[in-house]
């Protein structure tokens, strides 16, 4: 077996296994499992091996996966943000919705009637805060329910076993 790639993650390393695979050439990612605990091991990547008279086609396939790679990777500058005419929030650039307030970043400067026709609009439902505090009170409910079960049994128990009447 010669490796022939290391992955920056299990996915890039299984989506080359299958692209391998689709040109007919056998490959084997290894190190996928110990990618969950590093930080508790030394660093280990997953790695893509082949069979060893099949490395040089495979060279050709990685050869072009890793130019792809690099073509879908768009850098942007950590510095770089906006502020988010709505709200006034800063937002990295990465983002191209406020995570405040959820208003899309601007392509221009917005004009200044827009910006205080946007801010009088009321703000969108926090979705996911709401998801949360149903989850919660459901949580907190099977909890209950359960206890009360608990309570019963435990109380019917007492009641046949020591003699107490209900």
């Amino acid at each position: 077996m010669k490796q022939v790639y290391v992955a920056r993650d299990p996915i890039q390393a299984n989506v080359l296994k299958e692209l391998l695979e689709s040109h007919g050439i056998e490959a084997v990612v290894q190190g996928e499992r110990l990618f969950s605990v590093r930080g508790e091991v030394p660093v280990v990547y997953p790695t893509v091996f082949v069979r060893d008279e099949q490395a040089a086609e495979a060279l050709e396939v990685v050869k072009g996966f890793s130019e792809s790679e690099k073509g879908t990777t768009e850098e942007v500058p950590e510095s770089a943000s906006w502020k988010c005419p709505v709200c006034g929030q800063e937002n990295d650039a990465k983002f191209t919705e406020c995570w405040q307030c959820a208003k899309q970043e601007p392509q221009g400067e917005p004009a200044a009637e827009d910006a205080q026709a946007q801010r009088s609009q009321p703000r969108p439902p926090r979705v996911l805060g709401v998801i949360f505090v149903v989850l919660v009170i459901l949580l907190s409910l099977l909890w209950y329910r359960e206890h009360l079960r608990e309570e019963a049994i435990r109380r019917s128990y007492e009641d046949r076993h020591f003699g107490r009447k209900p």
